[in-house]
């Protein structure tokens, strides 16, 4: 193929075999407007010399431009560094998992963009301007930040600007950013919009893949950092999800999604109408992040959700705590959470994943709160919900380029105080006790349950891993040789897709 436009993104984790939605979307965006496009989901397996094979197959006059999706690299210098050196001295080899160094289990922040020397290289290696987006932009205002005026930097949401770009760009013509935000956009263009796959995706046999429903929320949690929240029953058409569903079915055999909605079960119109004119219509399984407050409010929604298809869910719990849950719009409570809870598995039984989110150090949660919460999981919550997970609260304080929370922008009002470059609460807890607190849960949790969110769960059916295997009560020893099947396999995976996306 002789593309217009090559993309480029990769997942946080490497062992994690699955197509960031971000990347297709605009993919999806340039196909319907006639451009090929070529997408590369992995491109951190690439040496070198993987990278110059790439531009050796797909470079030619009729390439524009060259795009890199930041959105799932993330930041951690130690690995970076294994990664560089890696990436240096491994002119014999195409792709990284061949040679000596296992970053399999790291969150590795892929030097790709953070490096001014590799972004320079990449553009020139390819000799068309090299755009750079995603969500990291908004995280580390150097990303995209250099003198070469062919690297251009676009944060933020690109549909309404993408074709702009790209025609103008074609002519070779300097295009500028005019826009007044970086995250508003044509909602009535959105939600008629597909995800637009083809055979050059090289789609596997039974992969799971994402399916955009909808772009916002409809509550304002105090903690959250999301755009577009409050925001209520504006989701995709079911005429557009159910024709994009019955197109991949045709094409690829495709029955299991990745659902990309901030909330899913955010209203009752909502989930009616994609039973009955969707989910209802195709035989489909999929995941998605629901609000465990709404089931209580409409228990009629946990035979809808299950009917529909759900097979794995997480839910921000965040407290069992009153006062805390009240505060930062939790406010359920500790006997209808539990209410809720007990309900939820007798409908669902092992037939839905549910995974808890929980937060230490929330305004006016004590750490004996903390402890409380974590000695129920290990009870009768570990029964209930299949798997928790701990994570300390985090506060932004000085970045003004990422989204902010209210809490990040009002903590003293909530009681915090910045000590140290660190957040502190009148109430005598902190971040390193928030930290020390969530490692020990999470350590004793893992040894109980299959420790799988329900975005995980997707990657793990992905790769071929059955539902009931997944649900089984995994003792520690278990857990191990499955969590080294589902690394094998991912592996696996990645590489079939780079073999076949050079040859």
């Amino acid at each position: 193929m002789d593309p217009h436009i090559l993309l480029f993104t990769d997942s946080a984790q490497v062992t994690k075999a699955f197509r960031p939605g971000g990347v297709y979307k605009v993919a999806s965006i340039l196909r319907s407007k006639g451009y090929r496009v070529i997408v590369n989901p992995y491109c951190t397996d690439l040496t070198k010399k993987g990278w110059r094979e790439v531009a050796k197959k797909y470079k030619s006059k009729n390439l524009i431009w060259v795009g890199l999706s930041t959105t799932f690299l993330t930041f951690n210098i130690e690995k970076l560094k294994q990664w560089r050196e890696q990436f240096e001295n491994s002119d014999n080899e195409i792709i990284q998992h061949e040679n000596a160094i296992d970053l399999r289990f790291e969150r590795i922040v892929e030097d790709i963009v953070y490096d001014d020397s590799h972004l320079e290289w990449l553009q020139k290696l390819f000799d068309v301007p090299l755009l750079i987006g995603g969500s990291q932009l908004t995280r580390n205002k150097n990303i995209g930040k250099t003198n070469n005026k062919n690297i251009i930097s676009v944060p933020g949401y690109v549909e309404d600007i993408l074709l702009d770009i790209t025609k103008k760009l074609e002519q070779k013509e300097t295009w500028a950013d005019q826009r007044n935000g970086y995250y508003g956009f044509d909602r009535d263009s959105y939600n008629r919009s597909e995800f637009i796959f083809t055979h050059d995706d090289h789609i596997e046999e039974n992969e799971w893949l994402p399916l955009e429903v909808n772009r916002g929320c409809a509550f304002k949690c105090a903690y959250c950092t999301y755009d577009n929240i409050g925001i209520k029953e504006n989701y995709k058409t079911s005429s557009t999800l159910l024709k994009e569903i019955q197109r991949n079915y045709e094409q690829f055999g495709t029955k299991g999604y990745y659902v990309l909605d901030d909330l899913y079960n955010d209203s009752q119109k909502k989930i009616k109408d994609l039973y009955d004119n969707v989910w209802s219509k195709v035989d489909v399984e999929w995941n998605a992040y629901c609000r465990l407050d709404l089931l209580w409010r409409f228990p009629d929604q946990l035979k809808i959700l299950q009917d529909s298809g759900l097979r794995a869910t997480g839910f921000g719990i965040e407290t069992l705590d009153d006062r805390a849950g009240k505060v930062v719009g939790k406010g359920l409570g500790r006997d209808r959470i539990i209410e809720t809870i007990v309900k939820m598995k007798d409908v669902w039984k092992d037939d839905v994943r549910t995974y808890g989110l929980w937060i230490a150090g929330l305004p006016g949660e004590s750490t004996e709160s903390w402890e409380h919460t974590f000695k129920w999981q290990l009870a009768e919550g570990g029964d209930l919900i299949h798997a928790h997970h701990w994570q300390p609260l985090y506060i932004n304080h000085r970045y003004d380029t990422i989204h902010k929370s209210e809490i990040d922008k009002n903590y003293e009002k909530y009681g915090y105080y910045i000590q140290d470059d660190h957040w502190h609460h009148k109430d005598g807890y902190n971040r390193k006790t928030a930290v020390d607190f969530a490692e020990k849960a999470n350590g004793e949790l893992e040894k109980h349950a299959l420790r799988v969110d329900h975005h995980g769960y997707g990657v793990l059916r992905n790769v071929g891993i059955d539902h009931k295997t997944i649900m089984k009560r995994w003792d520690y020893y278990k857990k191990q040789i499955l969590s080294k099947i589902y690394s094998d396999k991912n592996l696996e995976k990645r590489k079939r897709f780079t073999n076949t996306f050079l040859n």
